[in-house]
């Protein structure tokens, strides 16, 4: 399968990645960077709220353990009301995460969802007010651009990322949300000053809805097209 892969990737016009520093790793003769994009909808939210949504893998490379801890320090350390987490996942990979608690009690701050249902998601996301990043900022954590990162700016979440390069350097360089240290203390503060301040929190959401206007999945054909005829093939 390798080797067919190779084969037809060496025949074509482009290869895209999801970004530049992707690339690096190989060694086509056209490469460029083509991201996922997102359809954006604008909803109602409220900053003080203090729901957060991640949805996602469980196993270590995600930053699990780092999102459980986290949530158990805001909620250990909350006055008055806590934190919430929405947590849509695998069944099987909750069963054998911290989450679970080796099927002891589940915390009062967490909900647990395993669906795939678009509009049942959609739901989800309309109750929080951010979304989490947790991955750990791994070599393939660092190049990678999620389809769930485009999902939540679609949905008008600001994000707190735990430092994952490429999608943390997309939110510093747009004012989408907060990145950290990839430490729960340091994570668990970006929750907390993500949704302290009102003027703060609506400056992520109308840069988030500026950002999303050249980010649409209409936006990214129209570079595909263009890019093609940069190359000399013949698009009609």
């Amino acid at each position: 399968m390798q080797k067919i892969t190779d084969n037809l990737l060496n025949h074509v016009d482009i290869v895209y990645f999801p970004t530049i520093k992707a690339t690096e790793y190989f060694q086509y003769s056209n490469m460029k960077q083509l991201m996922p994009a997102g359809k954006y909808h604008l909803v109602q939210r409220e900053y003080d709220k203090r729901v957060c949504i991640y949805v996602g893998g469980l196993s270590d490379m995600y930053g699990s353990s780092l999102l459980y801890k986290s949530f158990a320090m805001l909620n250990d350390n909350a006055q008055g009301l806590g934190y919430e987490l929405i947590l849509v996942c695998r069944e099987d990979e909750y069963k054998i995460s911290g989450f679970s608690n080796n099927g002891q009690t589940k915390p009062n701050w967490l909900q647990v969802y395993h669906i795939s249902d678009r509009d049942i998601l959609r739901n989800l996301y309309c109750k929080a007010t951010v979304a989490l990043l947790p991955q750990k900022p791994t070599e393939y954590m660092n190049m990678a651009i999620g389809v769930k990162f485009f999902e939540y700016l679609g949905e008008g979440l600001p994000i707190i990322s735990a430092g994952a390069l490429e999608m943390s350097k997309i939110i510093v360089e747009n004012g989408l949300g907060i990145v950290t240290e990839h430490t729960p203390e340091a994570f668990a503060e970006g929750i907390q000053e993500a949704m302290s301040n009102s003027l703060r929190y609506e400056g992520y959401r109308e840069n988030i809805k500026d950002y999303m206007r050249n980010n649409q999945w209409e936006d990214r054909v129209y570079q595909v097209i263009e890019d093609l005829i940069g190359s000399g093939s013949n698009v009609e």
